[in-house]
């Protein structure tokens, strides 16, 4: 069986899907599109995803997601929507009663969101009661960008900035470890820890010019001596070590996962990562390994060992356009500061003047020395990094985790679904901001090392002179061009398409009185907390009930109050919300268990059918995009690869979210019968986290990778190879047919650009070559001299002299 013929009947088994939830839901079928555009392997992909919900083959809700293609396509609007509609063509659910209800993507470029959304509707493809949604992990991302550049400015070469020196420092470890390997790399940075501990002269050094830093450095050495407890009992390996049945040299799902790779630290969208912790993503940064247990020894020396052995070895380079790798590579740097500081003076002691190494490292030790003045005892790189590791902690870490969360209903498989949550959590942000501005922040324990940090900084009287003005102005800047930036990135979220998500399917109490408030404008709404469980952990974030409301509806004008009554779910659903309001209980839609004598299960089935595959970010696309990667390296033409893609989406991406759910049950099992036993599993030794976890990452391996994978795959080929039946040979061949590359947009788009260029040759007009300057010619020759030269770094003092005698 071919590419196609496999590919062919994978559509033949999602077109039967979708026809029998359209006949389960009694009603037109709602699907989602999901869209981002790539360059991998040198190749433009515009990639598609379609989402709805359907049922397991125990009756229970789910959501499938389908990669479409991972086809070329064209940047302008118009391009990208006939893109969409010739892949959706490919799907052959016309003949079925489906409706394209709601698109995520991105909020910039050619074929930006807010303006594909109209496009498709325009050509037929979506209707007009249709909405659209830029991703929220992008509003998040643009506005930290615009906060940290517009307070503390960019990267690039020559910049004298916070994110430029925490750039070098990875250049630099990247670097040591490129030229020579892993191992030359750990011994530079056991060397230095191992001086920083002993040599008076290092240590003399590091106590008076970054005292802060040594400080920092002295408590963990004093904490690991003094307390024995810097270790935690970890038994889940040893469970994983039972269930799995597997031993050292076992290949894991990460090891064996090639098609894979992560786009950026948020590396994979099934199960197994989506509920991945921040200690997780943070390892998958620094290259340490989660799972090593730390020494045993409570002596000051297996405490030294410990430390030089704490080398960052695989640190991704920061970059902006990368979700979360500045404020995690910028703790990593605040943390090994000393160590990374002298050992980029090492570095440059040992190469030859000009090499890239010595280049790196002398601007590297140029920016982490920097003061505003020399007798400050805080560099001022290093306050404005305590700044954005406390930012982080504040604000960035929790937000960021949360959006690539399950929903906690929709359960497996529901990563980035959690649109039903997103306005009530939006508010719980302002209240964050609102925590933080006007100095507020200085109350915050989290903000203390940045706090210490500006008291070592002198005044300097104006802001440009980086003294103590500067520190205290930056933050309220920051905070303000956050605030802002991501405000208008998610404006969306309280307009009157988007709010009706909010009264069917949010928090139970505020559906009951956003309800009331929707149909009565006068109602008292109650002053009183509520509970939302959004974060890590069983703690609670309390809100204001009537704030939050009077705050996600203060951008709906009184003359669109109407569009919200009639908005087409909130028509659909009236008789249970109205059942909803006048409760005196709180009443959940979704969970039968606060339903008491009514039943809300039409209501439910609503909620899935409309709601629930709404996408609120882009990350399932953004690994699709990386998986056109991996099968641009196969060599093979676009129409394999994006047939390719297909069968990967459903023999693989949806059997790990299975898979990984059957395990962990299974994890949960063991545990409880070894508790029953009085078992008690080997303890394995583990370094403690400062930063609470999620739920424990689940990986699929050994045996037990190998006996689900093939129960996956036969259930799966059950399932193809009736709907192929179902369809007819005919059918199938015409399928195939359609999936070669003469019927890609791409093959369209080709053909229209060699008809434009084919007009434009046969234009009979009178060519002529413009006036234009000859040439530009060199201050050598006797020519004008370019502004560039004069400031640039290298050998500028010739062309200066130069020019100045010129000017006599």
């Amino acid at each position: 069986i071919t590419d196609k013929q496999l590919a062919a009947a994978v559509i033949s088994e999602i077109a039967r899907d979708a026809q029998r939830m359209m006949q389960k839901y009694n009603k037109r079928l709602q699907i989602t599109l999901v869209t981002d555009h790539g360059n991998r392997e040198g190749v433009d992909h515009f990639v598609k995803m379609i989402v709805w919900s359907s049922k397991d083959k125990k009756g229970r809700n789910i959501l499938r997601h389908f990669n479409l293609d991972i086809d070329k396509g064209g940047h302008s609007m118009v391009e990208a929507a006939n893109a969409i509609h010739k892949s959706l063509q490919s799907m052959h659910l016309d003949d079925i009663d489906v409706e394209y209800s709601y698109i995520t993507g991105d909020s910039g470029g050619g074929a930006k969101v807010q303006s594909l959304h109209p496009q498709l509707m325009e050509i037929g493809v979506m209707p007009e009661v249709s909405g659209c949604m830029n991703c929220l992990l992008h509003a998040f991302n643009l506005a930290y960008e615009t906060a940290c550049k517009d307070s503390l400015g960019d990267t690039g070469m020559n910049k004298n900035t916070t994110f430029q020196m925490i750039y070098l420092a990875v250049l630099m470890l990247n670097t040591v470890k490129k030229r020579n390997n892993l191992d030359h790399l750990k011994k530079y940075y056991s060397m230095t820890m191992t001086q920083l501990l002993d040599n008076e002269s290092y240590i003399a050094g590091a106590s008076t010019n970054f005292i802060q830093a040594f400080d920092e450095l002295l408590a963990v050495v004093e904490e690991a001596e003094n307390d024995g407890a810097t270790e935690e009992v970890e038994t889940e390996l040893e469970i994983d070590s039972l269930l799995h049945n597997t031993s050292s040299n076992s290949p894991t799902e990460d090891e064996d996962d090639e098609l894979l790779t992560p786009y950026d630290i948020f590396a994979d969208d099934n199960e197994t990562r989506e509920t991945a912790n921040e200690a997780t993503a943070e390892n998958d940064i620094t290259g340490e390994d989660d799972e090593s247990s730390a020494g045993e020894s409570d002596d000051m020396k297996m405490t030294r060992e410990e430390l030089a052995d704490d080398c960052p070895t695989d640190v991704k380079e920061p970059n902006f356009g990368r979700w979360g790798t500045i404020s995690f590579v910028a703790k990593v740097v605040k943390q090994h500061w000393l160590p990374l500081f002298y050992m980029a003076q090492n570095i440059k002691d040992t190469e030859k003047a000009n090499s890239y190494l010595h280049t790196i490292t002398s601007k590297l030790i140029e920016l982490m020395s920097a003061k505003a003045h020399p007798d400050d005892d805080t560099p001022t790189h290093y306050a404005s990094l305590q700044w954005i590791v406390a930012f982080g902690e504040a604000v960035s870490y929790a937000n960021m985790d949360w959006a690539k969360t399950n929903d906690p209903i929709f359960g497996p498989g529901s990563y980035g679904h959690i649109t039903r949550l997103v306005p009530e959590h939006l508010f719980m942000m302002k209240k964050q901001f609102d925590g933080l501005r006007d100095g507020e922040w200085k109350s915050n324990p989290l903000f203390n090392g940045f706090s210490r940090a500006v008291d070592g900084i002198a005044p300097r009287g104006d802001l440009d002179k980086c003294g103590f003005e500067f520190m205290e102005r930056m933050p309220e800047l920051f905070l303000q061009r956050f605030e802002e930036s991501f405000a208008e990135h998610t404006k969306k979220w309280r307009d009157k398409k988007t709010l009706p998500i909010l009264i069917a399917a949010g928090h139970p109490l505020i559906v009951k009185w956003f309800i009331r408030w929707v149909f009565n404008k006068d109602v008292a709404i109650p002053s009183i907390m509520i509970d939302l469980y959004h974060y890590a952990g069983d703690q609670a974030t309390k809100i204001n009930l009537r704030e939050c409301i009077e705050w996600l509806v203060e951008k709906v004008p009184e003359n669109e109050y109407d569009h919200v009554q009639q908005d087409p779910l909130i028509q659909e659903l009236i008789n249970e919300l109205a059942t909803v309001a006048q409760s005196e209980e709180e009443i959940d839609l979704l969970d039968s268990a606060t339903w008491g004598e009514h039943d809300f299960s039409r209501a439910e089935a609503l909620i899935w059918n409309a709601i629930a595959p709404r996408a609120a970010h882009q990350q399932r696309v953004e690994n699709l995009v990386q998986t056109a990667a991996h099968l641009g390296q196969t060599h093979v033409d676009e129409a394999r690869r994006s047939a390719r893609a297909k069968i990967h989406c459903i023999f693989y991406r949806d059997y790990k979210t299975w898979a990984s759910a059957i395990v962990r049950q299974r994890k949960k099992e063991k545990m409880a019968e070894m508790e029953a036993t009085q078992q008690t599993p080997k303890p394995k030794k583990k370094k403690k986290k400062t930063r609470q976890k999620r739920e424990q990452r689940v990986k699929v391996e050994g045996k037990a990778r190998l006996e689900l994978f093939s129960e996956w795959i036969d259930g799966q080929l059950d399932g193809i190879e009736a709907a192929r039946k179902e369809l007819g040979e005919e059918a199938m061949k015409a399928i195939v047919a359609e999936l070669g590359k003469e019927n890609k947009s791409s093959a369209v788009e080709q053909d229209e650009a060699i008809q434009q260029y084919k007009r434009a040759s046969k234009t009979n007009k009178n060519r002529t070559v413009s006036s234009v300057h000859l040439a530009d010619v060199t201050p050598w020759m006797e020519g004008a001299i370019i502004l560039s030269y004069l400031t640039a770094t290298n050998k500028s003092k010739e062309f200066i002299i130069a020019e100045l005698e010129h000017r006599k």
